[in-house]
């Protein structure tokens, strides 16, 4: 597998994307993104050389369920990451499908975000990145507030080497991807949102999740409406409850 560090990148999944012309499986991370990539088009936004900005390419793909399996293994793997990190009484939730929020005493914000790029040829899965960006240093107040957000440096009150965590963060999702047993369940019970309520962002409209599906869709019903959310739909849910 190639892994690479750049300084300054317009996105880590465009350079991964690029290299997968030439090579089956690279790491890329770098200090800065111009242009970094997040869900459903939107911007994710860092510090300069004071947070996590990673991808995971891969090509020649034989796992089926792959998609699924990464989109797993990106909220895990940074939830694990944040579990030896963060204080014992901060909790640390994957929210669908996979961000990930924390709850500090009384503040709860995003740390967190992942988003998942696949290509097909036909209905052959071509090659997939993962791409994952982690609040490590830079403070919330310097981040856009579209979402409420937070950082490791919110919650531990000083900057922590952000090398030494992107190297153990790398070492995690590595160890995740490489073990395929039991991601599906674990995710499912992470995220913890079966026979919640959630709000669907673009029709204004409420569902109870009944079940996630062996695809990763929830399955909703509401009253004798029922819908099955996939993880490009934007919702909004209780996650410390």
């Amino acid at each position: 597998m190639l892994s690479l560090h750049f300084d300054i990148v317009e996105s880590t999944n465009i350079i991964a994307k690029q290299l997968l012309s030439s090579h089956n499986e690279v790491i890329i991370t770098a200090d800065i993104q111009t242009h970094g990539k997040g869900r459903n088009g939107k911007v994710w936004h860092s510090g300069i050389g004071r947070d996590i900005l990673f991808s995971h390419g891969q090509k020649n793909i034989k796992f089926e369920k792959s998609p699924l399996f990464m989109q797993a293994c990106a909220g895990l793997s940074v939830q694990a990451f944040l579990l030896g990190v963060l204080p014992a009484h901060t909790q640390i939730k994957i929210k669908y499908p996979n961000d990930v929020y924390v709850k500090h005493d009384e503040k709860i914000g995003k740390i967190s975000g992942s988003l998942i790029e696949t290509e097909y040829s036909g209905n052959v899965l071509h090659s997939i990145i993962t791409g994952i960006g982690i609040n490590v240093n830079t403070p919330s107040t310097e981040l856009p507030n579209i979402n409420p957000s937070i950082s490791i440096y919110d919650i531990l009150g000083y900057e922590i080497d952000v090398q030494k965590c992107r190297k153990e963060f790398i070492d995690i999702y590595k160890a995740l991807i490489h073990n395929r047993e039991d991601k599906w369940v674990l995710w499912k019970n992470q995220l913890n949102i079966i026979q919640k309520t959630v709000h669907i962002l673009n029709d204004n409209k409420e569902y109870r999740v009944i079940d996630i599906l062996d695809d990763g869709r929830l399955h909703c019903k509401s009253g004798d409406s029922e819908r099955c959310i996939h993880s490009g739909d934007s919702i909004m849910y209780s996650l410390f409850d």
